[in-house]
């Protein structure tokens, strides 16, 4: 608040995981300069050795209390095996279905995973959303194409 482009009070220090698609969350006060030091501490993996699970609206289709889901792999290496959740609008998980290996699309035709889940009957799936690899255990190239809420 000095302008001397130096902390005057306590300072904050996190580690974050950047990613061309992932937004930062900061907050700056009113009235003072906010200074942000960044240092890479450990490198990515490229974008063209990551693959990409994804999901669009037309790939999530609901049937009673079956949901059908089409993964797709749109990375240039083959997935490892994943998890499909379907989480409650507060963001618990009300069931899981196991996602498997899909091939990376290398000759340029789509490569995909059908995975049923089905609801259970105590389960209330008002704003529930189907996550692709809820626990973020592979490294993708985005996850903006993770989710689709039901319908």
């Amino acid at each position: 608040s000095d302008g001397d482009d130096m902390p005057d009070g306590t300072t904050e220090k996190s580690t974050v995981e950047l990613e061309r698609t992932k937004s930062l969350d900061l907050t700056f006060k009113p009235g003072t300069t906010t200074v942000i030091s960044m240092k890479l501490t450990k490198k990515g993996t490229p974008y063209w050795d990551r693959p990409d699970l994804g999901i669009g609206k037309g790939d999530v289709r609901v049937s009673g209390r079956t949901v059908e889901v089409t993964v797709h792999n749109l990375g240039s290496v083959d997935s490892k095996a994943a998890v499909l959740a379907l989480v409650d609008g507060n963001g618990a998980t009300i069931v899981q279905a196991d996602i498997p290996a899909i091939r990376a699309p290398l000759d340029l035709s789509p490569k995909t995973a059908e995975v049923t889940i089905t609801i259970p009957a105590n389960a209330k799936p008002d704003g529930a959303r189907v996550v692709v690899d809820p626990g973020e255990t592979m490294e993708e190239i985005t996850r903006n194409n993770n989710v689709v809420g039901l319908k």
